[in-house]
């Protein structure tokens, strides 16, 4: 019991680092590109809009926003990283008063047959003297549109209201789509920055009838392997 209790912690080690190295362009999977994080695959990503005000400010574009595959390894959850390619803030904003959002949408499904995403959890890292920074997300059901979870984070005033927050769904679903919206906004001199912010997700272990079947599935393949040998 305990070499096998090994073996699934170095197998969970290695899968970890092989995921924090993946990264692509929010532009690339706009396009058409997918990024698999662990246990968790992102696909359709679209709908991506950026608004500003200010002089001297523009628009944020997806070909400025790096797509990390992510490891939260204090809640063993497998999610995505958005940063700035070039290794610094995400979002600046330095001219007064103005303002800066962005938003996109993407699916999220288990690489796992049959398993359930059950709650994720949006954080974030952000410097805000003079400003507002919130990020938004929505989580809703592939299958119905049916909401799932809203969450923020948020840092105000130099103040981090709620840099993580963590929302169980109320109901687990097999697909998930989460609507992602960011806000800046200065009414005074001095710069606000968003360096990055995570999404990461939990899936839940599929119920009983589903676990028999899948086993009477493998049961079958078994079975029709040695009738053919």
């Amino acid at each position: 019991m305990k070499t096998l209790s090994k073996i699934c912690l170095v197998m969970l080690l290695v899968t970890a680092l092989s995921t924090t190295v993946q990264a692509t362009l929010l532009s690339d999977l706009i396009a058409g590109g997918t990024i698999t994080s662990g246990d968790k695959l992102f696909s359709n990503f679209r709908d991506y809009s950026s608004g500003v005000s200010g002089s001297g400010e523009v628009a944020l574009t997806a070909s400025s926003i790096d797509v990390v595959s992510f490891f939260d390894s204090v809640r063993n959850e497998y999610g995505l990283k958005f940063q700035s390619p070039t290794g610094g803030d995400l979002v600046v904003i330095t001219a007064s008063p103005s303002s800066k959002s962005l938003g996109f949408t993407y699916t999220v499904t288990p690489t796992n047959s049959g398993y359930l995403i059950s709650d994720n959890t949006l954080a974030m890292v952000a410097t805000a003297p003079v400003g507002t920074i919130t990020v938004f997300e929505t989580a809703k059901n592939t299958a119905d549109n049916s909401q799932l979870a809203y969450k923020y984070t948020m840092m105000q005033s130099g103040i981090p209201v709620q840099l993580s927050h963590h929302v169980v769904y109320t109901l687990p679903a097999a697909s998930v789509d989460v609507l992602t919206s960011i806000s800046l906004q200065k009414a005074s001199d001095g710069p606000i920055k968003l360096t990055s912010f995570t999404e990461t997700f939990s899936q839940q272990v599929p119920e009983p009838a589903t676990m028999l079947m899948l086993g009477l599935g493998a049961l079958s393949l078994i079975r029709m392997k040695r009738r053919g040998t």
